[in-house]
């Protein structure tokens, strides 16, 4: 590689020696695979069902724990306070990240013993230390951490649904978001 080509294979080769470092931290465990697909079917409140897709990044397994890791190139949160600000679009800091996570924790259909949501983000890869757990914050500075979200699993899947309810109710008219700043990248 020459030229600007080896200066971006430099960072790649930087990124993965730092991620390697983390993941050795978290040895023993087990990795299952890279780039899952993953469906959902949420039935709608007038019966119409939604099919959903996605693609887990990674997964790895440790005392038949799943982690389901997401690997997000920008910046982000790892913190929600309730399963509701997870879909509150008027939210400045909507916590997207941890949406997706549990998204692919809901739609993953093995149910192991354990399924903890991680997220790995790039930007922060090299801030000590770096954790990329999910937390749910109770506010004043408490916080616990998911080990296992599939308590959270139920509750998910009825914001998911009443969110799903309103993009596809013809009663209610097609609006892009308020804040039209996080619709710039797309």
């Amino acid at each position: 590689l020459l030229g600007q080509n080896f200066l971006i294979g430099e960072m790649i080769r930087k990124y993965v020696k730092q991620i390697l470092r983390i993941d050795r931290g978290l040895t023993p465990f087990k990795y299952l695979e890279s780039e899952r697909r993953v469906l959902g079917l949420v039935r709608l409140s007038n019966g119409t069902s939604v099919r959903l897709k996605g693609f887990i990044d990674r997964m790895d397994e440790k005392d038949r724990t799943v982690r389901i890791v997401d690997y997000k190139s920008g910046l982000g949160t790892n913190l929600f306070s309730s399963i509701e600000d997870l879909f509150d679009s008027s939210l400045k800091d909507r916590p997207k990240a941890v949406m997706q996570v549990f998204l692919y924790a809901w739609m993953y259909s093995q149910k192991p013993d354990g399924i903890q949501p991680t997220i790995y983000f790039v930007r922060s890869l090299f801030q000590e230390p770096f954790d990329p757990a999910v937390y749910r914050s109770f506010g004043r500075g408490q916080k616990e951490k998911v080990i296992d979200v599939r308590p959270e699993l139920e509750a998910f899947e009825e914001a998911l649904r009443a969110c799903l309810d309103r993009i596809f109710d013809p009663e209610e008219p097609f609006r892009q978001a308020d804040d039209t700043k996080g619709c710039a990248y797309c």
